[in-house]
């Protein structure tokens, strides 16, 4: 399974025990935060399940919302891990 599909499983699990419907146009993209899947604790166990899931670690540097804020950005972060 190709890394933005684990990822997207993963937050749509977020979104389904939350009651929230991701957008089916541009999923990608969606701001996670805006969306109210992400929040701060969601992004620490988001955080846990990508250094679980992909066999990274995540500094505490590298901890910018930024990084994970759509499902993109959560994939260029695991590539740029993975890659180095």
């Amino acid at each position: 399974m190709m890394n933005k599909e684990k990822i997207c499983n993963y937050i749509d699990e977020i979104a389904q025990s939350k009651g929230v419907k991701l957008p089916s146009e541009n999923l990608y993209e969606a701001d996670l935060i805006d969306y109210c899947i992400l929040d701060s604790l969601g992004i620490l166990q988001l955080m846990t399940f990508l250094e679980s899931e992909f066999n990274i670690h995540v500094l505490p540097a590298e901890m910018l919302i930024e990084k994970f804020r759509n499902i993109t950005s959560i994939s260029n972060f695991i590539e740029h891990k993975t890659a180095n």
